[in-house]
């Protein structure tokens, strides 16, 4: 069988706590029995290796990237591969250099015994709620030398230097030392898949890590093309509100905005019910008790979402599933969110069958997990995954069957079909993937203890207090794409609508954050709440933003962002929200509108500009100038005056503007037009006409009496500010 690859990014403390108990459950889930093989293909997220010593590992194919003082004893090299140099590899005499070590950082108790588990450590002894000050003090996995990457630039909890902006992150990608070393540390791990499916990015979308998440999703899409899925994740907060919180309000509106552009799909995460400004009331599950402001509780159930959602793409059963396929399904009309939920345990009650236990469930099978949105049972595209529900409970046999019988769902035969029926009967107007294995969640140290006391060994749901450890329990979790999103984006635009000006908070416009880029972010917001409620956004197919990118210097994001500046010049109402793809191409708007754009309100050659990037159409039996401008007509005239543009076609293109005729050479005519408008008529025409004739004098080489092409070029090329002027910024 194939393998389908999936490189693993986490980006942030918090994303890294997820990611710890993530990679714990699939150690912890491993099975070594030949016997019984597991219904999970592990090596979708882990690769295979060779040390030095010849010993086989298993990794996790895994990017992680945190700040420096988060990572305590963990060695960033691993300790499976011998990384340190021998002495004839080095490149002076070891015998004569003075080394200075720091103490090593402590590490947890759990930690400490971890290579004593084996002989019967009391579980009871630990104490994770007070022990855990990171993620790396409940670690499990070891990793390859190149799985971690310590960020030097930025100190974890420094308050004289904080990475707490969006635009901080940003611009850490753009450093040479860290993008390049982080992209090769990529393309390392994608050369060595066969048939790569695509990436999981985890990244914390309050501080600096939604900037350098952000630009990682976009390296990603412009490197590889592969599908993406993000999950920028929130931390419980709880604390008195500040002036910060609007920051993180920002940070998020912005993470949200890139991730979206870039990604194929998202699903913000937090275990709180509102993550903006602050969570004030965490998430509830019936049968579990944890506490939110516990990052070591509330990321365990992240990651178990995470775990048992993502099946669908790594289960030997549902092998021709893929992250691509999730992707397509919820991506549907515009709607890049989506929202994530668990149930856990998923309520089997004890010595009851599965057709009962749903017959008699009221209420949602599921609680969200993303912030601001509850997951009604109807109207959604979903993917479902079940764990943890034997074959033999769905039902009675024939002669045990009693009341069964005389149930709908008795003739279903299979887990997944039972379950199949009562999400077809349940969940109203809505299309459904379900997969599902049969091996329950194994419950192991270090995750934490939330389960209630009414949660047996297996699992099971008792009416009354049973005490004992939970060692598996079955769960279920979803993705859901439905107008319920909405609520999501019009809660977190509602904040970021408080902020009046943007340049109030100095760290955002110190580091490059331009107040255009800040209400673009809150449009955008907007749009994605018009997109999820049904009034879709114009917008293009991919082969038309194919088609754009290879006739202009732009991105896709780019062009987007064009489009959307095109729409803000005209009147409100004047380009319609829902709209085809060949209208947004076709429709016009008056010359006229272009005054809107700062830097053609003031330039004087402005209709003459429009004239030359506008289509001629035939009326009648005469020419005339079109009657307005389109959005290709307005996508051309940027890439031409944009930074990226060559030299030679904006010459070209500047030659047409001064050829006022359209002649094929600037005569005097069009020369003192020129000179006209550059002076904006505060010239005589005597003066006017000196000044051309020097010009002539001086650039005219055959003495024609005008400007060829090549004449013209001449002169620019000795024009030093001639590329500077010669640009709109976007």
């Amino acid at each position: 069988m194939t393998t389908r690859e999936i490189l693993t990014i986490q980006l942030g403390h918090y994303s890294n706590f997820i990611g710890a108990h993530w990679w714990n459950l699939q150690e912890s889930n491993f099975t070594y029995d030949p016997k019984n093989p597991s219904e999970v293909n592990h090596n979708v997220l882990y690769k295979e290796g060779e040390n030095s010593r010849k010993q086989v590992t298993f990794t996790p194919r895994l990017l992680v990237a945190d700040l420096k003082g988060t990572l305590g004893y963990l060695n960033e090299q691993g300790s499976l591969y011998d990384t340190k140099p021998s002495d004839n590899q080095l490149l002076w005499d070891s015998t004569k250099l003075e080394i200075t070590s720091a103490e090593p950082s402590p590490k947890s108790p759990f930690i400490q015994n971890l290579n004593e588990l084996d002989k019967a450590v009391d579980a009871e002894t630990y104490n994770f709620e007070s022990d855990v000050k990171s993620w790396v003090d409940y670690l499990l996995p070891l990793f390859h030398p190149r799985t971690v990457h310590s960020i030097k630039q930025y100190s974890h909890n420094c308050t004289q230097r904080p990475f707490n902006i969006f635009t901080y992150g940003r611009d850490l990608w753009a450093t040479e030392q860290f993008s390049d070393n982080f992209a090769d540390r990529i393309r390392s791990y994608v050369e060595e898949c066969d048939l790569m499916q695509g990436f999981q990015v985890l990244m914390d979308s309050a501080d600096g890590f939604a900037g350098l998440g952000a630009s990682c999703v976009q390296h990603l899409r412009d490197e590889y093309g592969k599908s993406i899925l993000a999950f920028p994740c929130l931390d419980f907060n709880n604390a008195e509100p500040s002036a910060s919180d609007l920051v993180k309000v920002v940070n998020t509106a912005l993470c949200w905005q890139h991730i979206g552009e870039d990604s194929s799909l998202y699903s913000p995460l937090s275990c709180g019910q509102v993550g903006w400004p602050f969570a004030a009331d965490s998430r509830k599950f019936e049968n579990i008790t944890y506490s939110p402001e516990l990052r070591y509780h509330s990321s365990a159930i992240l990651a178990t979402a995470l775990d048992t959602v993502s099946l669908r793409y790594r289960t030997k059963k549902y092998s021709g599933a893929s992250l691509s396929d999730l992707c397509a399904d919820l991506n549907k009309l515009g709607r890049k969110a989506a929202a994530t939920s668990l149930s856990l345990p998923f309520p089997m009650k004890m010595k009851m069958d599965l057709i009962d236990v749903l017959d008699g469930f009221e209420g949602s099978l599921w609680t969200s997990l993303t912030p601001s949105c509850d997951i009604p049972m109807d109207n959604n595209m979903q993917s479902i995954a079940l764990r943890g529900i034997p074959e033999d409970r769905i039902k009675r046999p024939v002669h045990e069957a009693t009341k069964q019988i005389s149930k709908p769902a008795y003739k279903c035969s299979s887990v997944h079909e039972m379950m199949t029926l009562y999400l077809a009967c349940t969940c109203h107007a809505s299309a459904t993937y379900l997969c599902n294995i049969e091996a329950p969640l194994k419950i192991s140290l270090p995750y934490p203890k939330i389960f209630n006391n009414n949660v047996t060994e297996d699992g099971n749901i008792a009416d009354w207090p049973v005490g004992t450890n939970v060692n598996s329990v079955a769960v279920m979790a979803g993705m859901h794409s439905g107008s319920n999103v909405a609520a999501m984006y019009e809660s977190l635009l509602e904040q970021t609508k408080r902020i009046r000006n943007i340049k109030k908070f100095h760290a955002f416009t110190d580091s490059g954050l331009e107040e255009d880029e800040f209400m673009e972010c809150i449009h955008n917001l907007a749009d994605c709440k018009e997109a999820v409620m049904g009034n879709k956004v114009a917008t293009f197919t991919e082969e038309q933003l194919e088609d754009y990118q290879d006739c202009t210097f732009f991105t896709r994001k780019e062009i987007l962002r064009i489009f959307k500046r095109f729409r803000e010049i005209g009147d409100p109402g004047m380009i319609p929200r829902t709209m085809t793809p060949q209208e947004a191409s076709s429709l016009r708007l008056p010359l006229s509108y272009l005054a809107r754009i700062p830097e053609l309100k003031e330039n004087p050659f402005r209709e003459r500009i429009s004239e030359v990037f506008t289509q001629r159409q035939d009326s009648g039996q005469s020419t005339s100038l079109s009657e307005g401008i389109c959005f290709e007509e307005f996508l051309e005239m940027l890439s031409v005056f944009s930074e990226q543009a060559p030299r030679d076609l904006k010459v070209f293109y500047a030659f047409k503007i001064y050829d006022f005729d359209e002649d094929g050479v600037l005569g005097l005519g069009d020369l003192e037009r020129t000179c006209r408008q550059l002076t904006r008529g505060g010239l005589s025409a005597e003066e006017v006409a000196t000044v051309c004739r020097k010009v002539l004098e001086e650039s005219d080489i055959d003495g024609d009496g005008a400007l060829s092409y090549l004449e013209f070029e001449h002169v620019v090329t000795r024009s030093s500010d001639f590329m500077a002027t010669f640009h709109i910024r976007i």
